[in-house]
Order: C-alpha cells, then structure tokens, then sequence
C-alpha cells in the first residue's frame, strides 16, 4: 500500500510539473523579409491578380492562388478583404498589423477554398474575420495583440490548428458554425476567454492549450453536442476552465484542468452533458453543477471510469459496478468523489490520472484492392473503431501516392472523394483516437487509365485592333474550345507584349482588358488550358498609335466703343469683348496708329482707358487683337476723330452768337444808350442854369421842381 501511494505520488507531482512548464513553452518562428505592400482587396476571382498581391497560381485545388510574403499596416478599414470568390487560394507568411478602431486585419466573406497559413496577424480591432465561407483552413499563425483575435460566423467546414492565439482580450468567437475543427493552438493570456462558443454544429475542440485568462478556457452559450476533448487547462484563475450556460448533449473527456478557480462549471440549464477521463489537479473547485440540471453525468459508467482528482480522498481496494468485491482493486476508488452538495457525483473516480494508449483500428472496404477506373476523383470508404476510448473515433484520414492526408466524411463509418494520377495508385486510411492515438494505415490499389485528353484549341478576338494610347484593348477567348470540356472550365492567361511572361495568372474568365502607355505595335499571345493539363496558344496584334494633340482655335476679338467715324475728345475708354471656342482668352492687346501694342484690362470684357490729348487733332486708327496662349486673333480695327480745341470765351462757338446771347447783349446796349442820353440831357440842363443872371438864387427852380410832387 505504501509503494502504491509513492506511485500515485511520483505521478503527481510529474504531472503538475509538467503543467507548470507547459505555457511557458514556445514555438520558435522562422524569419521572413516581408515587402511593404498597400491594403488588398479582392471582390470576385477575376481579381486573383498580380496588382492584388498574388503571387502565384492559377487558383485551382492543385495549383492555388498565392498571396505570400508582404507586409500591411496602418489600413484604413482593411488590410485584406476577399470576398464573393470560389477559386482556391493561400494567404501565407504575410505581416498584418497596426490596424484602425473597429475594422479587421484579414476579413474573408463569403470566399470559399481560403488558407491562411504561417502568418502574423497582430495589433488590430480584430485580427481575422471569417463570415460566410466555406473550406477554410487557418494554420500555424501568430493571431495576437488584437483586441478580438479570431472571430468566425455561419463558417463551414472550417480547420484552425497549430496556431498561436494569445495577448488578445477575447481569444476567439465563434457562432452558427457547421463543422469546425479546432487543434493544437495555444490560447494564452487572453483576458477574456481563449474562446467564447455560440451555437453551432459538429465541432470538436482538441489538443489546445488554455493558459493565463482571467475568466474561461472555454466558454460554451447554446452549445450542442460540442466535444472537448485532450485540451490543456491551466491558470484560468478568475474563471473556468470549461463554463456552460443552457448547453445540451457536450462531452468533455481526456481533458486536464489544474491551478484554476473550477475546473468545469455546468452553469444554467445545461443538461445531459458527460464529463469523463479528465484530470482535476489544484483547482479551487474542481467541478460544479450547483447551477445545472441533474441530468448530467461525471463519469462514463463501469469499467471506463470517470474522471482523476487530485483533491479526492477514497481508496481502491474493491471492483465492480457497485465496488463491492473485495478485495480487487481497479484503479476506481471505492466511493463517488462529491461534484456538488446534491445527488451529483463522480461514481468511478480514477484513482490516478487517465491515460489511453490503445490506439484505434480502420479498415477501407471500398474501393477492392487492383481495382480499375477511367474517371477520377473516386469514391474511398471504410470503417473505425476505438476499443480503449469507448469505440470513439476522433477522424479518420486518408490520401494517395504519400501524398496529403486529407479528412474523410464521418468516423465509425467514413467516406472521402480521392484523386488518382494515370497508372497505379496506392490509398491509404488511419484513424485516430480522442488521446491522440493513431491507427496502423490501412491501404489498397488502384489502377487509373484516363481517356485521350485532346488538346484545346485557343482562338480570341481583340477589339479594338487600332487605337491610341488613351483607348481600352479588350480581348475575349469565348471562341476558344476543347474537343473534352465545356468552355466553361477551359482556363486562360495572356502575354500583352509575347516577351514570354505571362501577365495574368490562369483563370476561367475568358476576356480580360489591357492599356499600353508607349505606341507601337504589340503581339498579344493566349494560352489556353484544359482540365488535363493540355495547352494551346495563339497571337494577335495591336497597333497602338501616338496620341495627335487637337488643332487649336483661335480667339476672337471685337470693339465694342467707340462706332467707327465717332468724334472723340479727352479721356476715353475703349470697349470690347473676345472669346476662345476651345479655351480661355489669355490678354487683349490694342494699339492706335503705329504705336506699340499694349494691354488692355480684362480678357472676354475689355477696356483700355485713352487720353486723346496725347496725339493731335484729326483722324485715328485704333487696332485690337486676343490671345489664347498659342494663337491670336484676327485683328480689327476702325478710325475716330479726335477734336481737343478749346471752346471760345463767352458762350461763341464757332465765330457765331448764340440766340440767346444776341438778346442780351441787345439790351445791354439798349441800356447803356439809354444811360448816356440821359447823362447828356441832364449834363445840357446844368448848362443852361449856368448862363443865367447872377443874384438869381439857383435854389428855386430846384423847390419848383420838388413842389409838383417830384414831376419835372
């Protein structure tokens, strides 16, 4: 008994040790030279182009566009952006970083066939967005620094494995997903959850490792039927491990929960969920199910067991299902380990921590060995089984010729489309259990003879086949065809220059367009493919000629004011207007007589301010002329006269009295004829006074005249 109680010791104490180092392992990267490269987005498969970021490929399974080796940052809203595409391509060993508030590094929407592998997706809102996308694979990626790392919605048929997801302050979420496959990541350090689960379908959560979050490893609303399995949990010390909320039908097995506030934690409503085969080591609570129906199960039932934990107390000395036979130990401890103070239990409680080294079994039943075909992909099928886990298979893979292992449809009993090269063929099948375990491959032979694959026949038409360096060039393969296949999946890409390199990748849209910057006359070569891998090429020319600038047409100009023939005199100012049909009017200029040309104010309403006191009196010639920066206009021109004389004194006018003036100086004269024939009579009066006696008073004749009321 005391050797056994070393033992089980021994193994503690390795196994949490071996917890302890655990996240402080990393998985060392290799270096890349990235190339600055602007945002790239691409809307549809005619878009898979070199201005695009594609490097190579031609977007078909076996040949896949590839989008590798740049660097983004800073982006406005995206860095990468693909959506509304079906060809296959890889994004791999970019450098996505630096993104705004509320956008995404890499978002793929609706883009089916996507891979994003070995890159570094770092310091955004979000680092990868996935929505609405089927086939999708995310492997060996640094997804870290984001404030929401992984972020997929309505994904099907989705593998994110061997990446590193870590420093974000929510791991990665997930919602109305169908077939998503999530192993060997490291989720550390995330604030939040490592991963916060939504209802979805056919998900299996394995071989993480969950390390430093604050709330959960695993946070699990709605789930059903969700599997967790062989995932690593350690120093989750605000939250769970594992938390449900109303989820149904889960299993979580061959997990390890240790250092963390619970273990698992069955939160409201959940039902039906079994937990069996993990190891409970140093956690606060190991499980809980206070707030859970008590419809779920800690254990798997006798003999599989239930779960290892590193707080229970009980012995194994007895066996059997009710652990009554004694003395027989089984590795099962004599009494349930208490989940909650309820009815909830773990009734076989392991006695040491769980460990399946039986490894799985498959066989393939279809197709027989030397089997012969003359189509391909064909139809592998076969079956599985685990009988150390229960019967439980975790996938089933297959390939042919050593090639890729692929994942086949189903476990116990599984399908996969196969692919076969001409001549002899070898299929192989392994499964693999929920501990990791893997299968002895099971293989068969086949044999593929193909029939004659034709050639094409490529033939385009270019429109149009003579232009300038400003005009579009369209060509349009549609007239190509193969003796096999449909147009429709006949591929093709173009040479615009026949120097040998190809300037569009292969694609199965038949027309493309091209500009050429320089004239000249230029050979355009098509190539066109079949789904054999059979080509065919054919040219044509295009003249491309200089661009001839248009003939310039000159301005007008007219004089407005002064009319020809007027009489002008002092300060005058010339009027006029001028025009430019295909322009603008630069300046007016105008000239009088012989002199210089000058420059009038204004350009389509002209003045030019004329002091005629400078020239003499008479006849003179004024002259105007626009200019619209090539050409001037005609000229035109016409005569004033100019008449500065002074005007005579006194109202005369040309050596004639006015009327009025006539009248005046009539009745000034009149007036003073007047005054002086009255000065004379009364100068003759005096006179005659004069010579009278003297002694005569002179005063009286004066009172006579003043007597008869002032008469004379």
């Amino acid at each position: 008994m005391k050797i056994g109680l070393v033992i089980r010791s021994l193994t503690l104490m390795i196994l949490i040790t071996l917890g302890l180092l655990t996240p402080l392992v990393s998985i060392p990267r290799s270096a890349s030279a990235y190339i600055p490269h602007a945002p790239i987005q691409i809307s549809a498969d005619g878009d898979f182009t070199v201005a695009n970021g594609v490097t190579g490929g031609s977007g078909t399974l076996g040949d896949p566009f590839m989008i590798e080796g740049w660097e983004i940052s800073g982006f406005p809203q995206y860095g990468i952006h693909v959506y509304g595409t079906t060809a296959h391509f890889i994004i791999r060993d970019v450098y996505v970083h630096s993104g705004p508030s509320n956008w995404y590094a890499v978002y793929l929407n609706g883009a089916d066939n996507a891979h994003i592998w070995n890159s570094t997706i770092i310091t955004s809102d979000i680092g990868i967005r996935i929505r609405n996308c089927e086939n999708v694979t995310l492997v060996d990626n640094d997804v870290s620094q984001n404030l929401l790392g992984l972020s997929v919605y309505l994904a099907t048929n989705l593998t994110i494995s061997d990446n590193r997801i870590e420093g974000n302050s929510e791991g990665m979420s997930m919602g109305d997903s169908d077939g998503v496959f999530i192993s060997g990541n490291r989720f550390t350090d995330n604030r939040l959850s490592g991963i916060f689960f939504t209802p979805s379908t056919n998900v299996l959560i394995m071989h993480n490792n969950f390390s430093n979050s604050q709330y959960n490893g695993v946070s699990v609303s709605h789930g059903e039927g969700l599997i967790i399995e062989d995932n690593e949990f350690y120093n989750i010390y605000g939250g769970a491990g594992i938390r449900t909320y109303e989820s149904t039908n889960c299993i979580f097995r061959g997990n390890t929960f240790s250092y963390s506030k619970y273990g698992v934690n069955l939160g409201y409503l959940s039902q039906g969920n079994r937990i069996y085969h993990n190891n409970f080591i140093f956690n606060t609570i190991p499980g809980d199910n206070r707030n859970a129906l008590t419809t779920n199960y800690w254990d798997n039932g006798y003999p599989s067991g239930g779960n290892y934990w590193s707080n229970y107390t009980g012995i194994d000395n007895c066996r059997g299902v009710d652990q009554n036979i004694c003395p027989s130990p089984d590795g099962i401890g004599d009494i349930p380990n208490p989940i909650d103070p309820s009815s909830i239990a773990d009734y076989y409680p392991l006695m040491g921590p769980y460990v399946d080294r039986v490894p799985p079994t498959v066989s393939i039943t279809s197709p027989n060995d030397g089997a012969v075909f003359d189509f391909s992909p064909v139809n592998v099928e076969g079956t599985a089984s685990d009988p150390g886990g229960g019967g439980q298979i975790r996938a089933v893979e297959v390939r042919a010729n050593t090639g890729i292992w692929k994942m086949a449809t189903g476990t116990a009993s599984w399908n996969a489309l196969v692919s076969l090269k001409q001549g002899l063929n070898l299929i192989e099948a392994r499964s693999w259990d929920y501990a990791g375990n893997p299968s002895v491959i099971d293989s068969t032979s086949v044999v593929y003879n193909p029939p004659v694959n034709n050639p094409p026949v490529a033939s385009f038409t270019v429109s149009p086949s003579t232009g300038n360096v400003t005009m579009t060039f369209t060509v349009d393969a549609s007239s190509s065809s193969d003796p096999e296949d449909p147009i429709s999946v006949l591929e093709a890409r173009w040479d615009w220059e026949d120097d040998g390199i190809w300037d569009t990748t292969w694609s199965t849209t038949k027309t493309a367009t091209q500009k050429y910057t320089e004239e000249g006359t230029y050979t355009i070569t098509l190539q066109v493919r079949d789904t054999g891998g059979m080509t065919d090429e054919t040219s044509e020319q295009v003249i491309v000629e200089a661009l001839i600038p248009p003939q310039n047409e000159p301005p007008t100009c007219g004089i407005m004011d002064p009319i020809s023939g007027t009489e002008i005199s002092g300060t005058y100012a010339i009027q006029g207007t001028a025009s430019d049909a295909d322009g603008n009017v630069q300046i007016v200029e105008i000239k009088i007589d012989g002199g210089p040309w000058m420059v009038a104010e204004g350009t389509s309403s002209w003045t030019y301010i004329w002091n005629t006191s400078l020239v003499d009196d008479g006849q003179h010639t004024i002259q105007a002329k626009s200019f619209d920066g090539e050409d001037y206009s005609g000229l035109v021109s016409m005569t004033v006269l100019v008449d500065n004389t002074e005007p005579p004194p006194d109202g005369h006018q040309d050596g004639f009295l006015t009327s009025s003036v006539i009248v005046w100086m009539s009745i000034v004269i009149a007036v003073v004829v007047l005054l002086i024939l009255i000065i004379f009579l009364l100068l003759g009066g005096r006179r005659r006074v004069d010579e009278e006696p003297h002694g005569q008073s002179q005063q009286e004749p004066l009172e006579e005249l003043l007597d008869n009321d002032g008469e004379p």
